[in-house]
């Protein structure tokens, strides 16, 4: 179920309409599982780079934590109360993580290099042809 690599920050266990789900914050996503007794299970995922927000809020005994991804809001109730901060906190670290490694440079060259260098080429090049032209 985990990809190579992915690494598990955070678990938590809470309801979702009506089931319990085991809900793991990784390194890459945001994975639900739900193990039936009599269908099976469901899985469902929403990667790091998708959640628009993510809190959490508690009661006396239990809380809930609410994941949005711009498509839907997920809501996870009967989550102990112990957990909820926690695994907020796990999944907003994962995507500043995430963040982090996604924006680091595969070469020391920038992309505004490289336009520099493309125009100096296109440049020398237009004045090479239209220096074959004489005005009359």
């Amino acid at each position: 179920m985990l990809y190579e690599g992915e690494q598990v920050f955070a678990i938590a266990s809470g309801i979702i309409n009506g089931n319990t789900w085991l809900v793991a914050c990784t390194s890459k996503r945001v994975i639900f599982v739900d193990c039936g007794m009599l269908y099976g299970v469901k899985h469902s995922e929403v990667m790091l780079d998708r959640i628009n927000a993510v809190s959490f809020k508690n009661g006396l005994v239990l809380g809930e934590i609410h994941i949005e991804d711009g498509a839907s809001t997920r809501i996870i109730t009967s989550v102990s109360k112990t957990s909820t901060k926690p695994f907020v906190d796990a999944v907003h670290k994962a995507i500043e993580l995430k963040k982090k490694n996604e924006y680091i440079p595969v070469s020391g060259i920038s992309n505004a290099d490289e336009i520099m260098k493309f125009n100096v080429k296109v440049c020398s090049s237009y004045s090479n042809a239209n220096s074959n032209y004489k005005e009359v």
